[in-house]
């Protein structure tokens, strides 16, 4: 329990991972899962799961957090990770989010991957800022988010690549809310 990587906690490395399940860990800021700093990891065949971050304030990443780092993950399963919200808090950051994944100031490579069923306040699949992303055969499905972005959230200076993208069954609670399936603010 910690404010970052509940798990994991990559700094400036570039570890190989394969065939491993990351699951149930709990933190109150950011990465539940992993968080990584200035890393370029492989990580292969991953699983991703239940784990949880739950802060009064909002938090980043339930899943995974990136920082200025630029992994390669392939065959990854983000799965049931819950960034937890709590709307009557008055000072609540309504920025937070990223139930599978919180990128930025990242450029991550994502193939052959499912985000499915994460929960966030933004970008319950995702949520990318400052990015150059590739996916490339990926999944969002199940995803559930309060206000933006259910499977996905793009923002601030963006420059991500999808392609053979699955977007299906996303979706946001409020009826404020924009786009289920995947938002971009205006720059």
């Amino acid at each position: 329990y910690s404010g970052r990587g509940g798990a994991i906690h990559f700094i400036s490395s570039e570890p190989t991972f394969n065939h491993v399940t990351i699951s149930n860990n709990q933190n109150y800021y950011r990465g539940a899962g992993i968080f990584m700093d200035y890393s370029n990891p492989t990580m292969n065949n991953i699983v991703i799961q239940g784990n949880i971050i739950d802060n009064w304030s909002g938090g980043y990443g339930a899943g995974m957090y990136l920082n200025s780092s630029n992994p390669t993950l392939n065959n990854m399963l983000f799965i049931d990770n819950v960034n937890v919200y709590y709307l009557d808090n008055p000072n609540f950051l309504f920025d937070s989010g990223g139930g599978g994944l919180y990128s930025e100031y990242a450029d991550p490579i994502i193939t052959n991957s499912a985000f499915i069923n994460n929960t966030a306040m933004n970008g319950a699949g995702i949520l990318v800022r400052h990015s150059g992303s590739s996916f490339s055969n990926v999944i969002f499905a199940d995803n559930h988010s309060f206000y933006n972005g259910a499977a996905i959230y793009f923002g601030g200076d963006n420059h991500s690549i999808l392609t053979n993208i699955t977007i299906a069954e996303n979706g946001v609670s409020n009826e404020e809310g924009r786009d289920g399936h995947m938002y971009t603010p205006s720059i």
